[in-house]
């Protein structure tokens, strides 16, 4: 079944120059210049029915088994003045817990328990290609194929190992801000209140490196503002905003994307570059935490989609390995190798036609995060430079 497009992003993108729309005037806007001129003051509406296909409680599938989903609609609501709020994601885990044990995590995405190629929602490229779900349904097939590039190429573990990332996230090398809009219950709020968030991709700290006090103040990437690089704004870009809703002290927010997890990786070592994880079919969850400076924290964090695996393969020959492009010249072989272990493991539709006939061209993603109030810019700064020199880079063999 495809899931219906969500009402308030097709209206957002088409006002994306109405700044009025987007309701962050009391965003933490600080720098020297003081507080954004252009600064809008009303949230983005949120039609009654935008979270209807995409925030359903867990329960029973049509294959029969315990879907893991989720949390729905609240049961109750509430008429606090909404109050917006920005935090920056301090760890991530792709392969791990926070604790250091395997990673499990994740959801039903499908609203199917894949067993064999009869219970698949999507038709892979060879029947012996079926990506059995892990329990309740849970698809995260990219735990699995980051540990498996990692066991191939050791390089990979210095790059994409989660203690590598967050090593960088720690010095102030990048992060992901979280900025949530219109907030009126940390508890509970129906996604008929106005309540949203963007992800937006944070190049630069000012303030390095971060305390994590809420205090640190980071500069975003100028295609994730709704005026780019001159603008003279941080406020999102229309198209990054995803309607939301609290429940029990959760915070959940679905979309159709795209969302991009942009993981800058080390200058040094082997395996370097920019990587845009590109997610269609957007989850993102996580538990509010109030602070003592009445801001908030966020833990237990997930964000889950899928990755197309033509934006997959681009975003990663557009890597360098040992000083070249890992895509062409005396390369080339290493990323022939990587694409032959990455294309088997699709296992999902990218664009959510999870109806058993429609091809699995996209992997599984989630990622685990927690995140700490933090202060935004008002200066953009240039996106972090991720181009692939190899134009077929995109294609599997089959």
């Amino acid at each position: 079944m495809k899931r219906r497009a969500l009402a308030p992003l097709a209206a957002l993108v088409a006002v994306a120059g109405c700044a009025d729309l987007f309701g962050f005037e009391q965003l933490n806007l600080a720098d020297a210049g003081g507080p954004d001129s252009s600064v809008p003051d009303v949230a983005p509406d949120v039609a009654p029915d935008a979270a209807t296909d995409a925030t359903i409680d867990a329960g029973p599938d049509v294959t029969g088994c315990q879907s893991v989903r989720w949390p729905g609609e609240p049961d109750a609501s509430s008429n606090a003045v909404p109050t917006n709020y920005d935090l920056a994601i301090r760890h991530v885990h792709l392969t791990s817990t926070e604790d250091g044990g395997a990673a499990n995590f994740g959801f039903d995405l499908d609203r199917k328990c894949t067993v064999d190629l009869a219970s698949a929602s999507c038709q892979p490229a060879n029947p012996s290609e079926v990506i059995p779900d892990n329990p309740g349904g849970v698809d995260n097939e990219s735990i699995d194929l980051i540990n498996t590039l990692i066991g191939k190429e050791p390089a990979i573990a210095s790059a994409l190992g989660d203690d590598a990332l967050n090593a960088l996230i720690d010095a102030g090398q990048f992060s992901v801000l979280i900025r949530i809009s219109g907030l009126q219950s940390d508890q509970h709020q129906t996604s008929k209140q106005g309540l949203s968030i963007a992800l937006q991709a944070a190049p630069h700290l000012v303030t390095a490196p971060p305390q994590w006090d809420g205090l640190d103040r980071w500069q975003v990437a100028a295609s994730d503002t709704a005026e780019g690089l001159d603008g003279g704004s941080n406020y999102p870009a229309a198209a990054l905003f995803l309607p939301a809703l609290v429940n029990d002290g959760t915070l959940v927010a679905t979309g159709e994307g795209p969302e991009t997890l942009t993981l800058v990786l080390p200058t040094f070592g082997t395996l370097t570059g920019v990587l845009p994880i590109k997610l269609s079919q957007v989850v993102v969850t996580g538990k509010l935490v109030l602070r003592g400076d009445g801001q908030y924290d966020m833990t237990q964090g997930l964000i889950a989609g899928r990755w197309a695996a033509a934006d997959a393969l681009e975003a990663i020959a557009s890597l360098s390995y040992d000083g070249g492009a890992l895509c062409a010249g005396a390369n080339a072989f290493i990323y022939d190798f990587l694409t032959k272990i990455a294309c088997p493991k699709r296992d999902i539709n990218a664009t959510g036609f999870d109806d058993d006939s429609h091809a699995c061209d996209a992997f599984s993603v989630v990622v685990a995060f927690d995140a700490v109030a933090t202060e935004v810019s008002n200066i953009p700064v240039p996106d972090p430079v991720s181009a692939t020199p190899c134009a077929d880079a995109g294609l599997c063999s089959n």
